[in-house]
C-alpha cells in the first residue's frame, strides 16, 4: 500500500520526522541571578558550522533567575558553544568554542 493511500490495517507506527531532524538543548540557570553574581551580562554563544558570522547568542542579565530555555539546532549542523561574561567591574571572561555534545547546559 502506498503511503497516504487507504486505511491503516493495524499496529500503525507513527514517526515524528521533525524530532529526528533537530537536536534540542536545555539551558538551565542554577544559583544566584546574574546581578547576584556581579555580572553585567552573561552570554552563551553558539557557532554554527565554523562560521564566525553565524553566531547565535542567548544573553542573561538582571536580578531575576532566568527560566529554563530549550534551544534547537538541525542535527546536520556542527554546533560549538562558549561562555562570554562581563562583570560590573568591567572585567571580561570568554571561553574558547567547544563542540556541543550534550543535551543540557547548566550555567553559570
Amino acid at each position: 500500500m502506498e503511503i497516504g493511500q487507504g486505511g491503516i490495517q493495524s499496529n500503525a507506527l507513527v514517526l515524528n520526522l521533525e524530532a529526528i531532524n533537530k537536536r534540542d538543548v536545555e539551558i538551565i540557570w542554577e544559583g544566584k541571578s546574574p546581578a547576584g553574581l556581579d555580572l553585567k551580562e552573561f552570554k552563551l554563544e553558539f557557532r554554527i558550522n565554523d562560521n564566525n558570522e553565524n553566531v547565535e547568542v542567548i544573553q542573561f542579565s538582571g536580578d531575576k533567575i532566568p527560566e529554563k530555555i530549550i534551544k534547537s539546532f538541525p542535527v546536520e549542523d556542527k554546533v560549538e558553544w562558549r561562555i562570554n561574561k562581563r562583570f560590573n567591574s568591567g572585567i571580561k571572561e570568554k571561553t574558547n568554542f567547544t563542540p556541543l555534545n550534550t543535551k543540557s547546559i547548566i550555567v553559570p
